[in-house]
């Protein structure tokens, strides 16, 4: 069951799910000025149909999101089987993510791919039969499964209605203060770990040997835990 399967070769109606390539999309810009702006081409070679398919039948314009590259890279640390399939999970859900539905690789493209529900557009479909028939033979290039089609309509709802939380300020006062302590816990931890092994660089240099250790990476995990702490102290802070 993969996220992108061929269309029905039998199929003369426009899908939900389907993903066309070669139409052109545009947006209104500069639409400040008094005129109300103008069209603006947008970069997008492909696009994903986002409207009913009873829309498409009956109405000349339908609404699609525009499809591009995935950008995010594969993390250095995804190595290992579970780490590797927790990452391609986290990216089909949209974790972190919710404007970008994940397509995964498309037919003779390189790459992975993804539908952007934050850039919408709408295109007109030929009215006629005959024409939309041509239409689908040479731009349409698959579709979703059936089971990605329905989990379309939950992340379409998703990337408007999700209004997301103050990373910080939502937090009760218990969980705030175990959320820092864990985290206190935790830098000192590798402070310590730090420290013994600046005691251990500085023993072999006085000592006119060449430390073979890495200071550096211990101190920017040190830095780095810091850094994800602190609005959290400061949070505690101000609601003390």
């Amino acid at each position: 069951m993969p996220i992108i399967e061929p269309s029905p070769a039998n199929s003369q109606q426009l899908l939900q799910g389907d993903i066309l390539q070669g139409v052109g999309l545009y947006a209104t810009a500069c639409s400040w000025r008094d005129d109300g702006g103008e069209s603006a081409k947008a970069p997008h070679k492909l696009c994903l149909v986002l409207s009913r398919p009873c829309v498409a039948m009956h109405k000349r314009t339908v609404v699609v999101a525009g499809i591009k590259k995935y950008s995010d890279a594969v993390p250095k640390d995804a190595k290992s089987f579970k780490q590797v399939r927790e990452f391609l999970t986290n990216v089909r859900d949209g974790v972190g993510s919710p404007d970008l539905f994940y397509l995964g690789q498309l037919p003779e493209r390189e790459g992975r791919f993804c539908a952007r529900l934050d850039e919408l557009y709408c295109v007109q479909v030929p009215p006629k039969p005959e024409t939309l028939s041509i239409f689908l033979r040479e731009r349409r290039i698959g579709t979703l499964h059936a089971e990605f089609a329905r989990d379309l309509h939950i992340r379409v709802f998703m990337a408007f209605a999700s209004l997301g939380f103050s990373d910080e300020s939502w937090l009760p006062d218990r969980d705030l203060d175990w959320l820092v302590q864990a985290g206190n816990r935790e830098i000192s931890e590798a402070e310590v770990e730090l420290n013994k092994a600046m005691q251990e660089k500085a023993s072999q240099e006085a000592d006119g040997k060449t430390y073979r250790g890495e200071t550096e990476n211990l101190e920017r995990r040190v830095a780095s835990l810091r850094s994800q702490v602190q609005p959290y102290v400061d949070e505690k802070s101000r609601r003390e």
